[in-house]
């Protein structure tokens, strides 16, 4: 009867090992990757001088770019 518990045992181990081997590269995408582009993302929404604090302005930063920045604007004709 204890062989079986330890088998049991030994069957989830060797489930859960390739988990732990593949971790490092999960931490690491999401520390380097995951975490600043959806903080880009965010920040894109907001007009900051970088002393103050950031204002929302939503859709404005885009408006802006597309629409009234002739260098960004100039780059595409």
């Amino acid at each position: 009867m204890t062989t079986t518990i330890i088998g049991k045992k030994r069957f989830r181990s060797e489930k859960a090992a390739p988990y732990f081997f593949i971790s490092p590269f999960y931490i690491i995408f999401t520390i380097f990757f995951l975490i600043p582009t959806i903080a880009s993302f965010i920040l894109a929404f907001y007009k900051w001088k970088g002393v103050k604090l950031p204002k929302f302005r939503g859709w404005g930063n885009f408006e802006y770019l597309f629409f009234k920045d002739q260098v960004f604007l100039g780059n595409f004709l």
